[in-house]
Parts: C-alpha cells; structure tokens; sequence
C-alpha cells in the first residue's frame, strides 16, 4: 500500500481553486497568504496568475513556496492583458471542480473554505446550478451592500437584476461551465466587466445564496473598482459585447434600457471597423429607443473623461 505525504494529500482532496489575477500587487499578496494559511479547510489551490507584474511577484511567491508547507500553490506569469485575460488563463489552467476569484488586494475569513465546502456537497450533484455567491464584509459584521432576503435558488439575473440586491459579492463557480464561458480577449483593450459570464450563466443555470460574510474587501485608490467609467470608455469594444449580451427578454425591461443607453454610448467610442466587428444585430427596437441618450452620454462623457485630460 502506497503512503501518501502531507502535500499528496492536499493535492488529492483539492475540491477549489482560489484564483487570484495580479498586477503589482506584491505588497497585498502577503495578507491575503496569511488568511489561506489560517482556513480551517486546506483542500485547496492557490493559483496566481500574474498578469505583467514588474514588482518582483514571482520572486516573492517563489519564497512562498519554499518556505510553506500547507498550502498547494500554483504561480504562472503572462503578459500584461487586464483582469478578464488573467482569469481565462486561469480558468484554462484549473484543475478542481470550483473556481473561487479573489482579488490580490482581499482576504478570506478563516471559515472560508469549510463553509463553501459543507455548502457545495449539499448540491453538487444539482446540473441547474452554476455555483455559490456569499457576501463579501468591509469586515467580518459589515457587508458591502444588501444582504440576500430570498435565500432559494435562483439565477443571477433574478437575484441581482429583477431584485435588485446591491454590492459586490463573492461569487463560486463551476469550473466546467466556466471554461464554455470564457472572458471576450480584444485587442487593445484591457477591460471587460466580470459580469458579462455571470449574467451569462444567469440564462441557463440558478445559483446558491448565503448570508455568510466570507470574504474580506478592500477598494484601493488605483484599483478597477476606483479607475471605472475612464477605464471603461477606453475599452468600448468591450463595453459593447457587455452591453448588447444585456439586451435580451432574459432581463428585466429597464435594465435592458440602461444597457441599450450604454451600448450606443461605446458604440460611438469604438472606431468604424470595431463597430462592424463587434455590434450587435439583435434587440434593434431597444437600441433604436435609445439612440439619442446613448449620443448624448457619450458626448457628455467624452467631455468629462477625455477633453480635459
């Protein structure tokens, strides 16, 4: 009978990976490894994918590596592409049955793992459902937004469009369903909204919802949460296929019309020849409706983001 070591273990029970894309960010990498080396549940992997850095990342997750003995950590490097690009190059590299992206700058709770753990192997073997969303906490008592008050299973597009449940939370996948749903790659630009394969999912599969508050966020000042709308309209191509995905009778009617706005806002960022690549053909009656208001915030917007810098 072969005896298995501590780390063959670890490997074999590896039901999650913690997906973390990084860019610079040696200085926060360091707390969000001490809460991995807290978890109560260790049947995990740690996967970075460095996205560019020039900070020495790799160097510090090499002395990682060396020096811990708990913890599975995979590091890969790629050039520098934006957020989405890193977690397809992830995503492609995942091994366990979950995926779970957390942010270099954020940390887990020290439960964290365990109770995705006892949530997941009550409904795994659901084929309706796509994966678990908790609440993230500016703290372990104070969640960013709302809490979930209808805790059945539903789609994304229920939960967080039709209900209306505000902030950001900490979102569970399925590995398989997110290698079918990949991230759009566009040349040139590096953003594209992380909603666009959630509400995506949101057509065809219901997630799980809890109210515990696992994972621990923190928005920097040079961060994508802070850099927003002037990041966006430098990506307009980006902005469009987020947009125009949006239009469909799967989503609420205003919703489809604040989409409709922001798809015709991009549409007149992007030059001619991203417009014939990525516009859309369907929901005409919607991007017709909004026309003129997408014109006018795009012409607002270009003033505010664009002239006066």
């Amino acid at each position: 009978m072969k005896i298995h070591t501590s780390k063959e273990v670890i490997k074999i029970n590896n039901f999650i990976t913690v997906l973390t894309p990084t860019y610079n960010r040696k200085e926060k990498l360091g707390r969000l490894y001490e809460s991995l080396k807290r978890q109560t549940c260790k049947e995990f992997v740690w996967m970075i994918i460095d996205d560019g850095s020039s900070d020495n990342t790799k160097e510090y997750i090499d002395e990682l590596k060396k020096t811990n003995v708990d913890l599975s950590i995979e590091y890969y490097y790629k050039t520098n592409g934006g957020k989405h690009t890193a977690l397809n190059y992830g995503i492609e590299r995942t091994n366990t049955e979950l995926i779970f992206i957390v942010d270099s700058d954020d940390y887990l709770v020290d439960d964290a793992i365990e109770i995705v753990k006892r949530e997941w192997f009550l409904h795994e073997k659901s084929d309706d459902i796509c994966g678990i969303c908790f609440l993230k906490g500016y703290d372990k008592e104070s969640c960013v937004g709302e809490k979930f008050n209808d805790l059945s299973d539903q789609s994304y597009i229920t939960m967080r469009l039709k209900k209306g449940v505000k902030g950001d939370k900490s979102e569970i996948f399925k590995t398989s369903l997110l290698k079918q749903k990949k991230f759009p790659e566009i040349e040139g630009e590096k953003f594209i909204g992380e909603d666009y394969v959630w509400c995506d999912l949101g057509k065809n599969y219901n997630m799980i919802w809890r109210n515990d508050i696992i994972y621990i966020c923190e928005y920097l000042s040079d961060g994508l949460s802070q850099a927003g709308r002037a990041m966006r309209i430098k990506c307009p191509c980006g902005g469009m296929l987020n947009s125009g995905m949006m239009l469909t009778q799967e989503f609420p009617m205003k919703f489809r019309i604040k989409k409709g706005i922001l798809y015709n806002c991009y549409y007149f960022f992007a030059d001619k020849p991203s417009r014939r690549k990525y516009g859309i053909k369907n929901s005409k009656a919607i991007r017709m409706m909004t026309f003129l208001p997408g014109f006018l915030l795009y012409k607002y917007w270009k003033r505010k983001y664009m002239e006066d810098n």
